[in-house]
């Protein structure tokens, strides 16, 4: 989810679960957890790993999130989107009375903001898996699609950004992502999330800023 290698985001994933998206704004407490079992994500070089031995479950799910957001925020390559969406979709359940005392009145903006910001993982590993490009948009794309020739394939690829900018401009919901401060709220989230005790908390996942400005360029 490449013409920029060290960007997770234009990396390609390593395998893609299609799960149906719950919308925050339809519920009171969070995120609805799925209704059925996902694969552990599985490992890859350069990869964090949770540990082996853990026995608990929630702290288990908390590990792999962690581990997950650092792998897809720095570059490292993890499974699909819906990998992502599953674990946010199950902590948010688990979590939503740590995260109403964290969070207090700010938490309806943060639920919409993380809402929009799986979605948009979502949909854009969607559109990398039609259009084959898991590179940054610009120049790079124009090279990508002229290197495709003039057949079917590369007409199929150039319509893709604009059905990709049309469904951003159709999700109200996902304006979310403009009413917070991308570099400071983000990170506060995940960190209440996943609760890593080896780190120094917020701060190491703070490439979520940059991460997700990389992904707003594809829409703006």
């Amino acid at each position: 989810m490449s013409t920029i290698a060290t960007d997770q985001f234009h990396a390609q994933p390593a395998q893609m679960y299609v799960t149906p998206r719950p919308h925050l704004n339809q519920m009171d407490a969070g995120i609805r957890p799925m209704s059925r079992p996902f694969p552990a994500d599985i490992g890859h070089k350069n990869s964090y790993r949770p540990d082996s031995n853990i026995v608990d479950e929630d702290e288990m799910l908390r590990n792999e999130l962690f581990g997950h957001l650092l792998n897809r925020l720095n570059g490292f390559e993890v499974l699909g989107a819906a990998h992502l969406e599953y674990l946010v979709d199950n902590l948010w359940t688990i979590d939503s009375a740590h995260l109403e005392t964290t969070f207090g009145d700010r938490l309806p903006r943060m639920s919409s903001a993380i809402e929009a910001w799986v979605a948009l993982n979502v949909r854009l590993e969607k559109f990398q898996r039609a259009t084959q490009y898991y590179g940054p948009p610009g120049r790079e794309w124009k090279a990508h699609l002229q290197g495709m020739g003039n057949g079917a394939a590369r007409a199929k690829a150039c319509v893709e950004l604009p059905n990709l900018r049309a469904w951003w401009a159709d999700e109200d919901y996902m304006r979310a992502l403009r009413n917070i401060n991308v570099d400071r709220d983000l990170a506060e989230v995940f960190n209440a999330l996943t609760r890593f005790k080896g780190g120094n908390g917020a701060e190491e996942l703070a490439a979520a800023g940059a991460y997700t400005r990389r992904m707003l360029e594809w829409v703006s």
